[in-house]
């Protein structure tokens, strides 16, 4: 059960405290405060709890040697206890010891003489238990409304309206799928900072930040372990309790149900879309042709020009990000382009139809993720005609990002830049290709194993190097005649002649196809 809580600047308004004086700095009373205690011996110290506060004996305080009173609030500090209160032992505290407690955040308050000890716990008591039965009752209501309008088919939009009405300040919702906002009517700075926030760490601990004067608490929505959005809440209209903070984020759990179950109902959409795709780009003919016949269902026409893209998202939560992306994606390009994006195996998938340069659709895709601001990997297959050809774009695509670790400096790469990979990352000959290098480096792989001599990675660089034996000893900090043994030794296991060119290269195609592939 949420419990609610009281801060000691409250807990000070009670009339049991009128006559009561802060020692320390006032700033440190927005702390909360759960309990009340009297601590009659030392020996009791073991025994505090956090968000406590204790009354100190002055008997108790006077068998605390000075020296040690640091230590004493020093060790009620990490317990959780950040605030005493004394009776006639004001006189033992020095302005080094309430330095100290400044310095720490910790409260030392000096009660009137004359109060009852009894009769200022049970006042503390009452405030704490009557704060406790209220908030329940709040949140208990709040609950069922929200229920109500879940039940009625209420939109998002319309608990967010609820919440609104029920706090008496702005609150704002912010979809981490969609990137959508609920309730956009706050100051222009606000609005901003929320179109920008993104929590990368993940958190779900409330958050507070202060734009032009204006606080806003952050709340993460959570379900099912996944951080769903943010509820964003402003102190423009009035201050923002503490309670109103506890209740708001015991109901987000259930704003991220809602968000889930919508989202469910969009991926349900997405397995239609997904059939669409694996047929357009099977190579069955018999399922081009089913795909085709529902091609107008995605307003794709028949006898475009398409091309293929894969987008790989590389910072953030990948799963929330695509979500988002895709939606831009779809907004903005459908303006513009014959496209259709989907979802497959965590990337994003695009056929983009075109009447003139392809290369400019792509450039139009590239502004719009360079807009949202996050890392990307994007391979462009060919560029084919009409949608029965559309098979031929996909597998390029699926070809270029077999080659992407080789072309690192890359963001965006083309199936026309790959050259020779065209061949090598062709992944219909993948078992081929392994098979074939496996068969040229076979023995000197073998040899490595056995005798751990690393003459793979000195035909590698020797390689790079043009063959240079110089340069390859620079670059693997090895002497000159040490590198000609290598090679010499790495020849005769090979059976092979390095200064033969067709050598160097069956060896270098090998040694290629075997990088490529990650064997």
């Amino acid at each position: 059960m949420i419990k609610s809580y009281i801060t000691l600047k409250e807990i000070m308004m009670l009339k049991s405290f009128e006559n009561s004086s802060v020692l320390t700095k006032k700033e440190n009373l927005e702390i909360p405060v759960s309990k009340i205690n009297i601590m009659y011996d030392l020996d009791l110290l073991d025994c505090i709890s956090k968000d406590e506060i204790l009354i100190v004996e002055s008997t108790v305080f006077k068998n605390i040697f000075q020296n040690y009173q640091k230590n004493f609030i020093r060790i009620m500090k990490e317990k959780g206890v950040n605030t005493i209160l004394l009776k006639e032992g004001f006189n033992l505290i020095g302005d080094e010891l309430i330095d100290y407690a400044n310095t720490i955040g910790f409260n030392i308050i000096e009660l009137d003489k004359n109060i009852c000890f009894f009769e200022l716990i049970e006042h503390v008591l009452d405030k704490i238990l009557g704060e406790n039965e209220a908030f329940q009752k709040s949140l208990e209501e709040i609950h069922l409304a929200m229920n109500r309008i879940i039940l009625t088919g209420g939109s998002i939009n319309s608990l967010i309206a609820y919440l609104k009405s029920k706090f008496h300040n702005i609150i704002v919702l912010k979809n981490n799928f969609s990137n959508n906002i609920v309730n956009k009517r706050v100051k222009t700075q606000v609005l901003d900072f929320i179109k920008t926030y993104e929590d990368h760490s993940n958190s779900e601990y409330i958050k507070s930040f202060t734009v032009n004067g204006i606080n806003i608490y952050i709340i993460p929505i959570i379900a099912e372990n996944t951080i769903y959005g943010n509820l964003f809440i402003t102190d423009e209209l009035q201050h923002v309790k503490k309670n109103d903070l506890l209740i708001l984020e015991s109901v987000s759990s259930m704003l991220g149900l809602e968000i889930l179950k919508r989202y469910s109902e969009e991926r349900h959409t997405n397995v239609y879309k997904l059939d669409f795709f694996h047929n357009i780009v099977s190579n069955d003919i018999n399922k081009r042709r089913k795909a085709i016949e529902s091609a107008k269902t995605y307003n794709l026409r028949h006898y475009d020009n398409y091309f293929c893209m894969k987008i790989d998202i590389l910072s953030g939560s990948r799963c929330v990000l695509i979500d988002r992306i895709l939606r831009t994606l779809e907004k903005l390009s459908k303006e513009k382009y014959a496209s259709f994006f989907v979802e497959k195996e965590y990337a994003i998938y695009a056929l983009i139809g075109h009447y003139e340069d392809y290369k400019e659709a792509v450039l139009f895709i590239e502004q719009i993720l360079n807009n949202m601001g996050y890392k990307y990997f994007i391979g462009i297959g060919k560029e084919v005609s009409g949608l029965d050809e559309i098979y031929n774009s996909y597998q390029s695509v699926e070809t270029v990002f077999c080659a992407k670790r080789v072309f690192k400096e890359k963001d965006i790469l083309f199936y026309d830049e790959l050259g020779y990979y065209k061949f090598l990352g062709n992944l219909s000959l993948k078992d081929d290709l392994l098979q074939y290098a496996i068969s040229i480096l076979k023995d000197l792989i073998e040899y490595d194993a056995e005798k751990d001599a690393n003459l793979l990675e000195t035909l590698t660089v020797y390689l790079k190097c043009n063959c240079n034996l110089r340069k390859t000893g620079a670059a693997l900090y090895t002497h000159y005649n040490t590198v000609l043994y290598r090679v010499s030794r790495i020849e005769n296991i090979l059976n092979l002649n390095l200064s033969n060119e067709n050598d160097r290269l069956e060896v270098s195609t090998a040694l290629k196809i075997m990088d490529l592939y990650q064997y």
